[in-house]
Order: structure tokens, then sequence, then C-alpha cells
């Protein structure tokens, strides 16, 4: 049986997801972190996630931020969607600006609940999770 790069790769980004998970949780509970570093653990947690979905699938995915893309790529492969897809999107500023200091100095406070945040980085990792169960990745 030859190995497939891109499904070994699956459960490196879902470890990554997790270990964003847990950072996202973490510091959400922490009255000095700025909700925009929770915004960001979470962002790359659904990020990784949704790769390691694709990749358990040998589905190739653009580097990329973007959310929207990611999730079109999931319906274009006929790929269950996570829970809550419709907005998902909503969280790709927060990854991206996190990488640019200068970019941040205009940009409001996320306009998310912290909690819906944070819910929407568990959700998306289960469902990965399930994803990854189902193909023996």
């Amino acid at each position: 049986m030859v190995s497939d790069p891109l499904r070994e790769q699956a459960g490196i980004l879902l470890g990554k997801a997790r270990d964003d998970d847990y950072a996202c949780r973490s510091l959400s509970v922490d009255e000095h972190a700025s909700a925009w570093i929770v915004g960001f653990h979470a962002q790359q947690a659904v990020e990784k996630s949704i790769k390691a979905v694709l990749a358990a699938r040998s589905v190739h995915y653009p580097f990329t931020h973007d959310i929207e893309a990611l999730i079109k790529l999931l319906r274009q492969s006929g790929i269950p969607l996570p829970p809550d897809a419709d907005n998902l999107p909503r969280l790709t500023p927060l990854g991206v600006l996190m990488r640019y200091e200068d970019e941040l100095d205009d940009q409001p406070s996320p306009s998310m609940p912290v909690d819906w945040i944070v819910s929407r980085s568990a959700q998306t990792i289960n469902w990965a999770e399930t994803q990854l169960r189902q193909t023996g990745a």
C-alpha cells in the first residue's frame, strides 16, 4: 500500500488544531487576554481542522487562511460541512490581521462574543475528529 502524504498530514494538522483550541479556551478565561488573541487561535483551529479533513480525503488545498475558500472546497469535494459553516468565515480576519501588527492599529475589537468564538473552535475540531475517524486517517 502506497502512503499518501496528504492523509499522513491530516493527523498532524488536527493535532495542531487541538493545540490552537487549547490556547483559545485557556486565553478566553484570562481577563488580560484580548479578544483578538482568542479569536486568532480559534481561527487557526478552524482552519487547520478543515485542512485536516481535506487532507484525510486526499484533497489538495491552497495555502490560505480564508475559511470561506476552504469551506467552498469542502462543498466541491462533497465532504460534509462543519457545524455553522456559513458563519465560520467570520473568523478569517482574526487569523489574518493578527499576523500583521501595523494592520491592527486601526481595527476595532472583534464583533463576535468570545464564547461564540470559542465554541466554533471546539465544534469544528469535533467535526474534524469524526471525519478523520470515518476515513481511517
